[in-house]
Order: C-alpha cells, then sequence, then structure tokens
C-alpha cells in the first residue's frame, strides 16, 4: 500500500523543500519517493487513494531526504503521526498547506 503525507506547510530547505504535516498513511521512510500530488481535500474514507475520474491529481517525484520527528531525526515516520520532511526533486512547486503526496 501507499504512503500518504498531508501538507500543512511548506518552506525553502537547503536545495528543496521542508514540509511539516501529518504521516495519513504509513510508514513514510528515508528515500521513499512521492509521486502522486492530490490538490483537493481528501476525507478520511478515500485513504488517500487517487480515483481515475478525480481532475485534482498531479505527477510529481520528490524524495525524502530527512525526516524530523520532535527535532530528532529518524529513518520512518509512522501512520498517525505528525512530522517534518524533506524533499528534494521534481514538483516541489505545486506544493501547498492542505494538499495531499503520496507514494
Amino acid at each position: 500500500m501507499s504512503s500518504c503525507f498531508e501538507i500543512e506547510t511548506v518552506t525553502p530547505y537547503k536545495n528543496g523543500f521542508g514540509l511539516i504535516g501529518r504521516c495519513i498513511i504509513g510508514p513514510i521512510r528515508l528515500g521513499d519517493s512521492f509521486v502522486i500530488l492530490i490538490s483537493a481535500p481528501v476525507s478520511p474514507s478515500d485513504n488517500c487513494a487517487p480515483h481515475s475520474i478525480r481532475e485534482d491529481i498531479r505527477k510529481i517525484n520528490l524524495i525524502v531526504q530527512e525526516i524530523q520527528y520532535f527535532n530528532h531525526s529518524i529513518e520512518e515516520l509512522q501512520s498517525n503521526h505528525a512530522g517534518g520532511l524533506y524533499v528534494t526533486g521534481l514538483g516541489a512547486d505545486l506544493l501547498l498547506p492542505g494538499f495531499h503526496i503520496q507514494t
């Protein structure tokens, strides 16, 4: 199953972007690649699952370089935990608060 992260804030960080948010479906691990951006709010019953009829889905390619949890670097972020991700790659310019990214 794919991992899903709900974005609360986006800030430039190092050579990529820092994302603060919540892991909806996990775990999210170092080196994971987010490939789908869902720009509309997703209800919990959707489980972040993209639907072929949705028009709010974009392809991205963002690699998780670092995960922060309570100011500590960790290797994976579990479901239902808030944390920070440092990502690099294509599609970061599309990220906004409230959006979801999926591996």
